[in-house]
């Protein structure tokens, strides 16, 4: 099968849950996107939204979503990059892929591990799922207490 020649790399697409990963996953995503001169879009999809109208707590959630998203973005454009961010409900890794779909993204970088609680040593739920189903490059981050580069070196230099 030949891939026809890109004109124009589509956007990066990073989704965010705002958990310390998130910060890497920014970094990753900011020096890719200088790197190919592409467009990043943020992403935030909130699980447990609630239909409209929002109760107070719900109002609170997504104003303190859309300030982190916002700030997120601020911190990229100062650095000359473009950015777009999008605040969602619903099952994050089926609106990752949802998005994936449309934007047809040059590569979704993502998290290894979210706020999940996920107790598993590979993946998170929502990663897995991106990886597993997903049309588009995965590039997948892991936090750096997530590393086992030393205890590899140290073990193979034995």
């Amino acid at each position: 099968m030949a891939l026809a020649p890109m004109s124009q790399p589509g956007p990066l697409l990073v989704p965010l849950d705002f958990s310390p990963t998130s910060e890497v996953v920014l970094e990753f995503a900011a020096d890719m996107a200088g790197r190919f001169d592409a467009e990043i879009v943020l992403l935030h999809v909130e699980a447990a939204a609630e239909t409209a109208p929002l109760d107070g707590d719900g109002l609170a959630r997504r104003e303190r979503s859309r300030a982190a998203l916002e700030r997120a973005r601020s911190t990229l454009v100062e650095r000359g990059l473009s950015v777009r961010t999008l605040l969602r409900p619903g099952d994050p890794a089926r609106e990752v892929l949802r998005l994936a779909d449309v934007e047809r993204p040059l590569a979704i970088v993502i998290g290894s591990h979210g706020h999940s609680r996920s107790t598993a040593p590979l993946l998170g739920s929502v990663s897995d799922r991106v990886v597993r189903y997903a049309g588009w490059p995965v590039l997948l981050v892991p936090h750096p207490s997530r590393r086992l580069t030393s205890t590899v070196t140290r073990s193979a230099a034995s």
